[in-house]
């Protein structure tokens, strides 16, 4: 057992500032103090010299944040920004502080407005700014801290701090802002295609069955009307079965897409919203969605179907229609759902937001992984042999059978 000295001080010292990519919280700090000291079989100190080293390790780190929020922030931007931060709104009780604070309402296109409102008001003042060179982690802590502190307190904090937790506080609001707005996209596109689907079900596929009917019922009665000749029975039955049907059978998913072509007033309030958030991406589109502000700008009449991307093959025929706002709705409901798959799947996404993020901003950087990468292996070795691995995640019926196979083992 060591004793507790300055060189011991100093590494404990690195380590704790190493965990502060993760977490601000003194308890948390304190027992990671404990744990180190412990496996490195050190006699642990008293507890008030704990929390003097870990108060210490977090003023170091917000003071070292502080310093490379001003790299990209000039003072003058900041100080402005907290001004107008606790300035009130025109008209209203509350300031701007207390109105972005405010939680979103019910799932409706007023909560989508309202979050854009809130949205375009803090990407004018800070958009230039980020992203902050800052750990997501440190970034919510600092901004909890402002969301649950009275506006009357900030005058209170050091300039350091006061400037810190007020820039933080608004990129975060910022990115849950996008992320809000997103999801809500996300929940309305999909709620418009379960009422495309409801609208099949309950009007067009009843009407279809009883045409149907309707045709079985003439044919029995042409059959039992004794006083047409084979050759008109014919004539009319060919007119029944031919004449009436389509040549192509449509599906019910072809049924759907050419319900919602005929609706806009759910689709292109949408589509017109997303043009505005700058989202970014690579696909069919090009950079996200600006190709299609050219819709929007020039007016409804000014639509060419070759602006159609590939993944619109399966509006072809409805975007390829002779009447111009036909196909052009046809193209912003196929759009919406291309971009509902893009915000599924990642390749559609925000500079500003947290879960819809650049993919690759969702990867572990090299050096944080060297230092944590002992907290993500398992507890048993895994084994070298990737048709092994394979078979060990089966589960207990595939562990027996590795027993009892006569397979070559993994050294």
């Amino acid at each position: 057992m060591r004793e507790f000295d300055s060189a011991i001080e100093r590494r404990l010292t690195e380590h704790l500032h190493a965990r502060t990519n993760a977490t601000l919280s003194r308890g948390r700090l304190e027992q990671a103090a404990r744990e180190w000291l412990y496996r490195a079989y050190v006699a642990i100190p008293r507890s008030r010299t704990i929390t003097v080293l870990v108060r210490g390790v977090v003023q170091t780190v917000a003071l070292q944040d502080h310093h490379d929020l001003r790299r990209y922030v000039t003072e003058w931007t900041v100080q402005g920004f907290i001004k107008e931060l606790l300035s009130h709104r025109p008209g209203e009780a509350m300031t701007y502080l207390e109105w972005l604070r405010r939680p979103p309402h019910r799932r409706s296109m007023k909560t989508l407005l309202e979050l854009f409102a809130k949205y375009q008001w803090l990407e004018e003042r800070i958009g230039r700014g980020l992203p902050i060179l800052i750990s997501k982690e440190r970034q919510h802590v600092y901004a909890r801290r402002l969301r649950r502190r009275r506006s009357s307190h900030l005058a209170e904090l050091p300039p350091h701090r006061r400037e810190l937790e007020a820039m933080c506080f608004a990129a975060v609001c910022l990115g849950t802002l996008v992320d809000d707005m997103l999801r809500l996209v996300e929940i309305r596109i999909t709620s418009i295609w379960n009422w495309g689907h409801k609208v099949v079900a309950d009007r067009l596929l009843p009407a279809r069955m009883r045409k149907k009917s309707e045709i079985l019922a003439e044919l029995r009665r042409l059959v039992t009307d004794k006083s047409l000749s084979d050759e008109a029975f014919r004539t009319k039955a060919n007119a029944l079965l031919i004449t009436d049907q389509p040549n192509i059978r449509q599906s019910r998913a072809a049924d759907v897409r050419e319900v919602l072509s005929r609706n806009a007033r759910r689709i292109r309030p949408i589509l017109q919203l997303l043009t505005k958030l700058d989202l970014q991406g690579e696909g069919g589109g090009g950079n996200g969605l600006s190709w299609l502000d050219g819709v929007y700008d020039d007016g409804i009449g000014t639509f060419f179907v070759d602006k159609a991307p590939v993944w619109a093959r399966r509006w072809k025929t409805l975007i390829e229609e002779s009447d111009t706002q036909t196909s052009a709705r046809a193209y912003e409901t196929a759009t919406a759902w291309a971009v509902r798959q893009g915000l599924r799947n990642g390749s559609l996404y925000s500079k500003y937001g947290f879960d819809y993020a650049d993919p690759s901003s969702h990867w572990m950087p090299a050096e944080i992984w060297k230092g944590r990468r002992y907290g993500y292996q398992l507890e048993k070795r895994p084994p070298q042999c990737g048709a092994s691995l394979h078979r060990q995640s089966r589960g207990g019926t595939a562990r027996g059978a590795i027993g009892t196979s006569g397979g070559r083992r993994c050294r």
